[in-house]
């Protein structure tokens, strides 16, 4: 039986339509909801909780004597991306590549997983697009757990036309 993309509820928009990339809105959403509740929308709830986090981590820096300019500058980021919501009346973004905008929710945790840990190029700057290399990388990090890959990653192949 195939899944249902629903759409959430509420307005939502493309990443690019409020004027941040992708990967201004995918590292807050994993560092916050993690690996498993990750979905490619982006929240202001989620930025919130990613503010907390990450005024906790400047605190701790500036306790420790340590430099917290990039902290700062993901503080203000994550700010401006909140008030960039609410002055466009945005409920959720869309961060997820155009190709994998219509995929059912499970392909979308799947798709966030796969760029989050088998994307060879780190830099985040070309969060977006999944490609063959990462869905190989993906089936050899589970083997490399000692798990049987998941057939999500077979099924998201298969929508994408790679193998």
């Amino acid at each position: 039986m195939r899944e249902v993309h629903a759409e959430p509820a509420g307005k939502v928009l493309r990443s690019g339509d409020l004027g941040y990339s992708a990967s201004f809105y995918f590292r807050p959403d994993w560092e916050v909801r993690g690996p498993v509740s990750v979905d490619g929308y982006g929240t202001a709830q989620m930025l919130r909780e990613y503010i907390e986090k990450m005024q906790a981590e400047r605190a701790r820096r500036l306790n420790r004597g340590l430099d917290a300019t990039y902290v700062d500058s993901e503080l203000g980021r994550a700010r401006r991306m909140i008030d960039a919501m609410k002055a466009r009346g945005v409920d959720r973004v869309d961060y997820l590549d155009e190709n994998l905008k219509e995929l059912p929710s499970s392909l979308r945790r799947i798709a966030c997983e796969i760029l989050n840990l088998d994307d060879p190029d780190t830099s985040s700057a070309t969060k977006g697009a999944i490609t063959q290399r990462m869905l190989d990388n993906a089936r050899s990090r589970y083997l490399s757990d000692g798990r049987k890959p998941s057939p999500l990653i077979d099924q998201l192949a298969e929508r994408l036309g790679l193998h």
